[in-house]
C-alpha cells in the first residue's frame, strides 16, 4: 500500500518568501521565492511535493509565519539554539540557489533534516530488520510527531490500522452441508471480529499505561525545570521551554483521554458481538443494501446475496442486473413506500425488529418467516380479487 512522502520545509519568511522542500533521506525537491507570497498560497505550492512533517527556520526564536505554517500542517518545528550566522549557512547548503532567501530557506532545510537524521535512520533500521519498510512513512510521522512512544509502538499502531491479517492455507476438509457453512462461516467472521478488538484493546491500555509513565515523568522533569530555572524567569528562553513541557502535557493528557475513550467503544462494541453470538440460535443474519441500482451491484456480488432476508434502504433506485439476483432470496425489508418488485415477499421494516450493525442486521427468524408468510398471502387475496374482476360474468 502506497502512502504520501512526508516532506521536510524550510521557510525564510519575508517580503520575498523563500522555501525549500527536502524528502526524508535529504534530497532536494524544490527550491523557490516569491514576493509577497500568502499562507495559502505557500501551503498550495509546498504540499504538491507532500506531506509536511518537519518546518526548520535559521533563527533561535520561531518566526510567527513558520509558527503558522507548522501549526496549520500538524508539523514539528526545528529552531537552532542561536541564528545561524551567514558563514554557517553557507557550510550547511552548499546548493547554488538564485538568491539569499532561497539559500536561507535551504541552509534551514537541511538543517532540521540533519537534526531528525539519526532517528529517521534507526526507524529505517528496525523496519528493514522487521520486513515492515512498507510502513515507512507512517512510522516515521507517528515517532517524530511524539503520536506514539517508541518505534516498536507505531508499527504496531500503523498493522492494526491498516495491515492485512496473513494466515496460513487451511487443509481441504470433508465440505459440510450448506447451512452448516453458513453457520460456521458467521462463527468465523464474529470471532476474528472479536479477537480483533480484544488485541487494539490490550494494545491501547499498553500504549495507555506507557504514556501515563512519560506523563509522571515529564510533570517531574517539569518541577526541576521549575526549581532551577525560578531565578531566571525573565530569561525569556526559559519561559518559552516552561510553556512548551506545559503544552506538552496537555497534549499527552488529551491522547489519554481519546485512548480512553477508544478501549470503553470498544469494549461495548465487543460486548455488542458477544451478546449477538449468544442469541444466534433464535436470530437471522439479515444482510444490507443502500438500494438495488448499479453502485449497489459490487456490494451484492460481496455479499453474495442468492439467499436468506435482505434490508434495502431505498428500494425506489433499482437496476436489472442487481434485481436479477435476488431469485433465491427468501424477502426484502424495505423502508419507505412499498416498491413495485414482483416474485419476492417484501417485509416493511417497522413491522418488524431488527438489531442494526456495520454491515448486516440482527433479526427473529420466527417473526420475519410469519410477515414473509403474510406478505405471500395478502399477495393470493389480491391476485384472487384481481381475477374476479377481470372474469366476464356469463
Amino acid at each position: 500500500m502506497n502512502h504520501r512522502r512526508n516532506t521536510v520545509i524550510g521557510l525564510d519568511p519575508g517580503t520575498t518568501t523563500g522555501y525549500a522542500v527536502l524528502d526524508l533521506r535529504g534530497r532536494l525537491l524544490r527550491v523557490a521565492s516569491s514576493r509577497n507570497l500568502s499562507l495559502g498560497d505557500l501551503i498550495k505550492q509546498i504540499i504538491a511535493f507532500g506531506d509536511v512533517l518537519i518546518v526548520g527556520t535559521d533563527k533561535a526564536r520561531c518566526p510567527g509565519m513558520v509558527s503558522l505554517l507548522a501549526s496549520r500542517l500538524g508539523a514539528r518545528i526545528v529552531t537552532p539554539a542561536h541564528d545561524l550566522s551567514i558563514a554557517e549557512k553557507k557550510e550547511i547548503a552548499t546548493m547554488p540557489c538564485s538568491n539569499e532567501h532561497e539559500e536561507d530557506a535551504l541552509a534551514s532545510a537541511l538543517f532540521a533534516f540533519h537534526e531528525f537524521r539519526p532517528l529517521l535512520t534507526r526507524i529505517d533500521r528496525v523496519l528493514r530488520k522487521a520486513g515492515e519498510e512498507e510502513y515507512a512513512e507512517r512510522v516515521k510521522r507517528s515517532v517524530v510527531l511524539r503520536q506514539s512512544v517508541n518505534i516498536t509502538d507505531a508499527i504496531k499502531a500503523v498493522e492494526i490500522g491498516g495491515s492485512v491479517d496473513r494466515e496460513d492455507t487451511p487443509r481441504k476438509k470433508k465440505r459440510p452441508m450448506k447451512t452448516e457453512r453458513a453457520s460456521v462461516k458467521k462463527g468465523e467472521m464474529q470471532r476474528g471480529q472479536r479477537d480483533k478488538t480484544r488485541l487494539a484493546v490490550k494494545l491501547l491500555k499498553q500504549q495507555n499505561a506507557k504514556l501515563k509513565k512519560r506523563i509522571r515523568a515529564l510533570r517531574g522533569h517539569k518541577n526541576r525545570l521549575l526549581r532551577a530555572l525560578s531565578a531566571q524567569l525573565t530569561d525569556e528562553k526559559a519561559r518559552q521551554l516552561i510553556e512548551f513541557k506545559d503544552a506538552r502535557i496537555r497534549n499527552l493528557y488529551s491522547r489519554v483521554e481519546e485512548q480512553e475513550a477508544d478501549v470503553s467503544r470498544l469494549r461495548a462494541e465487543n460486548s455488542r458481538l458477544r451478546g449477538l453470538i449468544l442469541s444466534l440460535n433464535s436470530r437471522v443474519i439479515v444482510k444490507k443494501l443502500p438500494n438495488l441500482g448499479l453502485e449497489s451491484l459490487t456490494r451484492s456480488k460481496e455479499l453474495n446475496i442468492k439467499e436468506g432476508y435482505l434490508y434495502v434502504r431505498d428500494c425506489s433506485i433499482t437496476h436489472p442486473k442487481v434485481l436479477g439476483m435476488l431469485s433465491g432470496v427468501k424477502a426484502i425489508i424495505y423502508e419507505g413506500g412499498r416498491p413495485g418488485i414482483e416474485g419476492i415477499p417484501l417485509i416493511e421494516a417497522s413491522s418488524v425488529k431488527l438489531r442494526e450493525f456495520e454491515d448486516f442486521m440482527v433479526a427473529d427468524s420466527e417473526e420475519l418467516e410469519k410477515a414473509t408468510r403474510r406478505d405471500m398471502l395478502k399477495r393470493i387475496v389480491a391476485m384472487h380479487r384481481s381475477e374476479r374482476i377481470t372474469t366476464p360474468k356469463h
